[in-house]
């Protein structure tokens, strides 16, 4: 199996409503590649609400769904 890349996304605590993020890339034979960057993150009510279907309803009962709607999330 030949080497594989890895990409690591570490968040950190929000400061003043705005997470910091690290991203480090490996790859075989090749120095890191790091990059940081401030970011918003918040969800909609929607957003929450499709979150919470696709972890509860969808990952316990599959079969119940459409296809389009697990697609959509």
């Amino acid at each position: 199996m030949p080497p594989t890349a890895t990409l690591s996304i570490r968040q950190h605590e929000p400061v003043n409503g705005l997470y910091r993020i690290t991203l480090r890339l490996k790859q075989p034979d090749q120095p890191d590649i790091e990059a940081e960057a401030n970011i918003d993150f918040a969800l909609t009510d929607q957003e929450q609400e499709d979150l919470r279907w696709y972890l509860e309803d969808y990952l316990i009962y599959p079969e119940s769904s459409e296809a389009v709607q697990v697609a959509q999330i």
